[in-house]
């Protein structure tokens, strides 16, 4: 249009020139006309405008839509995104608990998936002891460094909240120094079985931290949950599968664990021995002292066990006063060692005050040669059994010779 305007405005200058008028009318003319015709020009353009007016809105309106519509999918995006990480660690969790290798190992793959699941700078996990009474430190993640039980620094233990998140049965939460710490009871179908305590840190603005708090406490409710249940099938097992007098597994573990390490040691041609303990004269003791006495000293002499073993190895009440030690990758040298290693601490206890010792014969078995089954395995630890009793007592028999020598 400008284009056209300009046009018409030198074709008019043209004809006046041309036709002979005045210079000064000539001028005049030709700027009336371009007035005349930028006026029509900025009526048109006023005219198109107040035409568009509407549809520009409207599209205005769509763009703003549009714009609002995709923060909000992109914060569905993330949460979705959060939600598959929980989901994720949940199942996690269950599969962590359906492995049966134990509490401890259970809440190491737990400790590990929490601290990734909320980039926690710690993680601790407190059990709900029924006979104490209390809430007890069971795990603790830090870095890349995981504690147990009894094995935690005192001073790594940060117990803030935790009573009072496992006694009101609710998350208890604090953000000080961008850093939020929370405590996160863990509860299955009304039952409190422990706290998972977490320190995490937070960065952004404070709407960005705010988000990311509840967007925590989401998920770590979540895991809790699954947590509980972990625990609870745990206590289960542990509980139908553990002796009440001295803590360790009963026959039936032993019997089951014992089939599935004969089995991965096969597999993997790895080694794996038994130690079967038989107290010696231990119905003089409980003639002589009581039946109590005799239970305390099973439990103590369950306690030096315990005391004694690897992170892998495992201990059983087999019978009566006879005790059992599976030895994962484990020869009969290393079993021989270990048995003649707490021999010697069992025979140096004293019991009701130092009034009377306790011994114990030591039968040592290995898988290998003939001895590839359950049965056989056990069959020639008792036999070594029979054979320290019959030279004496208060020693070790190993089935290989060499092994003897060595001790």
């Amino acid at each position: 249009m400008p284009v056209a305007t300009a046009g018409i405005g030198f074709s008019l200058l043209y004809v006046t020139v041309t036709a002979g008028i005045p210079s000064p009318l000539q001028y005049t003319i030709a700027l009336a006309s371009l007035a005349l015709l930028l006026s029509l020009e900025a009526f048109g353009l006023l005219y198109l405008y107040m035409d568009a007016r509407p549809r520009l809105k409207q599209l205005g309106r769509e763009r703003d839509f549009l714009q609002r519509r995709a923060k909000f999918l992109e914060g569905r995006l993330t949460l979705l995104e959060e939600d598959v990480e929980v989901l994720a660690a949940m199942r996690q969790v269950q599969r962590a608990a359906a492995a049966h290798d134990g509490l401890d190992r259970v809440l190491e793959e737990t400790l590990r998936i929490v601290q990734e699941l909320v980039s926690a700078e710690w993680v601790s996990v407190f059990i709900y002891d029924d006979k104490a009474h209390m809430l007890i430190p069971a795990a603790h993640r830090r870095g890349k460094a995981n504690f147990l039980g009894k094995k935690i620094p005192p001073a790594l233990i940060d117990d803030t909240n935790v009573n009072e998140a496992f006694e009101h049965g609710s998350v208890i939460k604090a953000v000080e120094d961008d850093r939020l710490q929370a405590a996160i009871p863990a509860l299955t179908a009304g039952q409190k079985l422990g706290v998972v305590a977490v320190s995490a840190p937070l960065s952004g603005t404070p709407e960005e931290k705010n988000q990311r708090v509840e967007v925590f406490e989401t998920a770590l409710k979540d895991v809790a949950e699954h947590i509980a249940y972990a625990l609870r099938a745990l206590t289960l097992q542990a509980r139908a599968y553990e002796d009440d007098l001295t803590g360790l597994g009963n026959r039936g573990l032993f019997d089951e664990r014992l089939g599935e390490l004969i089995a991965l040691a096969l597999r993997k041609n790895q080694s794996l021995s038994l130690i079967l303990v038989d107290l010696d004269h231990f119905k003089n003791v409980n003639d002589t002292y009581g039946h109590q006495m005799g239970d305390r000293v099973l439990r103590e002499v369950a306690r030096l066990l315990i005391k004694n073993l690897r992170r892998y190895d495992t201990g059983y009440r087999y019978g009566g006063e006879e005790l059992a030690l599976l030895l994962p990758q484990t020869d009969i040298v290393g079993a021989v060692r270990l048995a003649e290693r707490i021999r010697i601490k069992l025979e140096r206890r004293t019991f009701a005050g130092g009034k009377f010792r306790v011994t114990g014969s030591f039968g040592v078995a290995s898988i290998g040669g003939s001895v590839l089954t359950q049965e056989a395995l056990i069959a020639a630890a008792d036999a070594q059994v029979y054979k320290a009793k019959d030279l004496g007592r208060n020693r070790v028999e190993p089935t290989s010779p060499l092994a003897a020598k060595r001790q």
